[in-house]
């Protein structure tokens, strides 16, 4: 019988080593070939040198840029041997990380959830102006916070005819414009979402609730950036 302190035997089977990750292999090839910063923009057959840096810089944080990746695939001391499968483990890390990001983001709206009515409009894209949106944030024109007395209501049907009430009320006043024909257009469908996962439909026309059914809002972002000379105060 084999001792149970024998160690087993090495395979000669070696496993195939993953590819380095593309930000450190095209560091590895620019000092491979002494390449510097300010040549990368004539390696890649562009003009604008702070445009291309900016670029391969944010290609290096991870960000997607299908051109630039091209141009290095055409440029041989940039792409190297291997390139293919570099890029292709970059990808496929890259959509591990946004798939735990997302994991982690949909956790902690779970635990913030708080249940309120969420408006569905004619449009998903909102016309101008972004500005708008960006700055105030998109729950100013599509969510309706509930009322304590709704909150605390604990017979369901009767919490449902409140909430028809309330979103009669809107729809008849029609002083919240913001919500009923802002950027995202005419208010169409208005849900009450009583958990994370599921919501109830009310129809704005026929002024009654549809059904009860699965449902989470599809939540857009809208990302504002500005020179920091715009932010800046003029001088008097």
């Amino acid at each position: 019988p084999v001792p149970s302190t024998q160690y087993p035997v090495p395979s000669t089977q070696y496993p195939v080593p993953t590819p380095m990750p593309l930000p450190l292999h095209l560091q590895k090839q620019c000092a491979l070939h002494g390449i510097t910063r300010g040549e990368l923009t004539a390696l890649l057959g562009l003009r604008n040198v702070n445009k291309v840096l900016r670029r391969w810089d944010a290609l290096m944080q991870g960000a997607e840029d299908a051109d630039l990746l091209d141009r290095i695939r055409a440029c041989p001391q940039l792409a190297g041997e291997d390139f293919e499968a570099v890029v292709t483990e970059w990808n496929l890390q890259r959509q591990r990380s946004r798939q735990e990001q997302l994991r982690v983001q949909e956790m902690k709206a779970r635990r913030a959830f708080v249940p309120h009515v969420w408006i569905e409009h004619e449009r998903h894209r909102p016309e101008h102006p972004f500005f708008v949106i960006a700055m105030l944030g998109i729950d100013h024109f599509k969510r309706i916070d509930l009322p304590d007395e709704v909150q605390s209501c604990e017979e369901s049907g009767q919490r449902l005819w409140m909430i028809k009430e309330l979103i009669d009320r809107i729809l008849d006043e029609n002083t919240e414009g913001r919500l009923l024909n802002g950027p995202f257009g005419r208010a169409v469908t208005f849900f009450y979402r009583d958990t994370f996962d599921t919501a109830y439909a009310y129809n704005a026309a026929e002024r009654r609730f549809l059904d009860h059914r699965p449902y989470q809002p599809r939540h857009g972002q809208v990302h504002l950036s500005m020179p920091i000379s715009v932010l800046r105060k003029p001088r008097p």
